[in-house]
């Protein structure tokens, strides 16, 4: 009885692990590929003829790359997966993200930048006028217009400055 018992479990050993090969596709892999820079078309067209999926995840806004186009994947290209598998997408934003315009009206220019930067915007030109504070900041500016707190704004635009730059007469 002791030799039946081993050949039943020797057998159905060898059952279920030809039936995992087979059922998991083992050894059968596809290698992912670069759709950095493609287009949702494109990654649809090249993934259905390698039989992979893709979900979008995430977008960012990157102004050097195209609008839709892919900027992260994983998993990473060259890596090995099996049929159907889905390949996760990070896009670059059809819009720019806009945001809200801070208020840096009288603060030094040091903190208007921390806060300007801090904001997603970037410094532009620095104009200083006669005043009684020296870097103080005056105005702030969007391509030559006085812009207010709360405004809606591109996030990464300029903004443009007038500062106070003492009352010398240098």
């Amino acid at each position: 009885h002791l030799s039946i018992a081993l050949a039943i479990a020797l057998f159905l050993t060898v059952t279920i692990f030809l039936f995992l090969r087979i059922f998991t596709r083992h050894g059968q892999a596809l290698s992912v590929p670069d759709l950095a820079g493609l287009s949702l078309h494109e990654v649809d067209s090249v993934l259905t003829e390698r039989k992979l999926r893709f979900q979008v995840v995430d977008s960012v806004y990157n102004t050097q790359a195209p609008r839709g186009s892919v900027i992260d994947q994983n998993p990473q290209p060259e890596f090995k997966v099996k049929e159907n598998r889905t390949i996760f997408l990070t896009i670059n934003a059809f819009n720019p993200e806009i945001i809200q315009m801070p208020n840096v009206v009288g603060v030094s220019l040091r903190q208007a930048s921390a806060v300007i930067e801090t904001a997603g915007l970037r410094i532009g030109k620095l104009t200083y006028v006669p005043d009684i504070a020296v870097n103080n900041v005056l105005q702030q500016k969007f391509r030559g217009n006085v812009i207010e707190e709360g405004d809606s704004i591109i996030k990464g635009s300029e903004i443009d400055l007038v500062l106070g730059r003492g009352l010398s007469s240098e």
